[in-house]
């Protein structure tokens, strides 16, 4: 093991002991056994193949569960309350009732009926049983009830927020202790036949890959040089129409001339340049590709995709060169064309 997946594996370790104590995790199996794996070196390919996201415990959080409970204790004080006014007005009539037969029994010739005396008791009736005194105690209690539904309301609601927040940020706290430790079982696994054969595999499509990618872009380059070479009995038939030319206009044809060939030989210059980093690409592929039959091939997928990439830069440009070559002769082409004619 390199000083470097040493200084990872102590730094992961450490981390991995930290969130597991905070969480209170750590007598958990599975972050146990895979802390004292770790230290030791031991059932790593075990580990590599299994995935963290699975045997790492979830985090449970109580932020907020005290705005809930309090929310949990007012909605039963509430529900409790919803029945009181009825149980206080039929109170009220059995008290008023039994009052006012007392009251008719006594004062037979007065005319009184049940909702007067229930208003003024004379002297029959608790004055806490009057129609208006339990009305106005029913109306309190329903005032209450609403106030009690939005502040229990407001707690569950902040309650919940809280709690939804910080499982957010646990769950990104152990996706990102996650990431890690996938990150390193990778870096330290254990190869095998399987693990080679897939490697091979993997770097022989990829390679395959770029080989199609790189025919393709072959075939444009060759479709313009076919187009470059159709286009030099253009630049012969207007180097022989410039020998036509009155020697006043010569001076002119000679600049355009002169210009044209300048930026020619560059174009050319940077063709053999993409040409020739096209070429060590392609060596580089086929030295990877030996390298492979005979060492491991753990990082081969990813050198043949660099050098994919490399090969389509250089195609890509070599492409582009020749398309602004051919741009140039026409250009080039039709002014002197133009100025033939005139």
């Amino acid at each position: 093991m390199s000083i470097n997946q040493m200084e990872t594996k102590n730094s992961l370790i450490k981390k991995l002991s930290t969130w597991a104590t905070q969480r209170g995790l750590l007598e958990d199996p599975f972050v146990l056994s895979l802390i004292k794996d770790l230290n030791d070196d031991r059932n790593i390919g075990f580990w590599a193949n299994q995935d963290p996201l699975e045997f790492l415990p979830n985090v449970e959080s109580d932020n907020g569960i005290s705005f809930m409970k309090i929310a949990k204790t007012l909605g039963l004080i509430r529900n409790m309350l919803v029945f009181l006014p009825v149980a206080l007005t039929w109170k009220a009539v059995s008290d008023a009732t039994a009052g006012f037969a007392k009251f008719v029994a006594v004062n037979n010739a007065t005319p009184v009926n049940f909702l007067e005396f229930w208003q003024n008791g004379y002297g029959y009736l608790n004055k806490f049983w009057t129609i208006g005194s339990i009305a106005e105690i029913d109306f309190i209690i329903i005032l209450l009830v609403i106030a009690i539904t939005l502040i229990s309301n407001i707690f569950q609601n902040n309650g919940q927020k809280v709690n939804e927040l910080t499982l957010d940020k646990l769950d990104k706290e152990k996706n990102a202790l996650i990431l890690e430790i996938k990150k390193y079982l990778f870096s330290v696994k254990p190869t095998t036949v399987e693990s080679v054969n897939s490697d091979v595999l993997l770097a022989i499509d990829k390679f395959n890959q770029g080989a199609q990618e790189f025919n393709s872009i072959s075939k444009n380059i060759e479709t313009l040089s076919d187009y470059l070479m159709k286009a030099v009995p253009q630049v012969q038939a207007i180097q022989e129409s410039m020998n036509k030319v009155s020697l006043n206009n010569n001076a002119d044809l000679e600049k355009v001339l002169g210009s044209f060939t300048k930026e020619v030989n560059d174009k050319v210059v940077k063709l053999d340049s993409s040409l020739a980093h096209l070429q060590n690409s392609i060596g580089s592929i086929n030295k990877l590709i030996d390298i492979a039959l005979t060492a491991s091939v753990s990082n081969m997928s990813q050198d043949i995709d660099n050098s994919n990439k490399s090969v389509k830069r250089s195609a890509k440009q070599l492409e582009s060169e020749l398309e602004n070559l051919s741009s140039q002769i026409n250009i080039t082409a039709a002014n002197l064309k133009a100025k033939n004619e005139d």
